[in-house]
């Protein structure tokens, strides 16, 4: 009876095939849990979007004019917006980041590296009087070509953008959808 082994040569081969493979599957399971979250972004975007305008088409006025401040858009953040769209029906619940951060309502030059937390924003009366709404971050090169295919190229409030909405990060997107008189 011949009974071959193998080698400890041949074992290390394939524990390195197994740990190369184990690498590559970690990588992708991670990019696809970024897209993913990215899609949930998008598609909270769109809901507010959609919600916003309709708001503005049947009432005359945008929901939270008077956050004219810049505001966080979260289930725990109270503001004009949230109420006016909750309260006359335009939106069933806030929507609330997949990676939220907790760092206040208003934002303000108190809280470091803002740019690199995950919220939604709203700002009206900014940028030469447009209402914009972003996603302060999108972790996906895919999220963003999604978005720019819907709304066209992002855009950024040059300075001074409340709620830290337009600083002009890569992965920031902001859709300015209206130009009010």
């Amino acid at each position: 009876m011949n009974t071959r082994s193998f080698t400890l040569v041949e074992l290390m081969i394939v524990i390195a095939i197994i740990g190369v493979l184990i690498t590559l599957g970690f990588g992708t399971y991670i990019n696809i849990q970024r897209r993913a979250r990215d899609t949930k972004r998008i598609s909270d975007i769109n809901g507010l979007v959609h919600a916003i305008i309709t708001y503005e088409v049947e009432q005359g006025a945008y929901p939270g004019d008077a956050d004219d401040l810049g505001v966080h858009i979260s289930p725990d953040c109270a503001s004009d917006l949230r109420n006016d769209l909750l309260n006359n029906g335009y939106i069933s619940s806030v929507p609330s980041d997949p990676m939220s951060n907790t760092v206040g309502c208003n934002v303000g030059s108190t809280v470091p590296n803002i740019d690199n937390l995950f919220f939604y924003g709203w700002d009206s009366w900014h940028l030469d009087m447009s209402e914009c709404i972003s996603i302060n971050q999108l972790e996906t090169q895919w999220g963003v070509d999604q978005l720019i295919e819907k709304y066209g190229q992002r855009v950024s409030v040059a300075s001074g953008g409340d709620a830290n909405i337009g600083t002009g990060s890569n992965m920031q997107f902001n859709v300015c959808f209206a130009i009010t008189p």
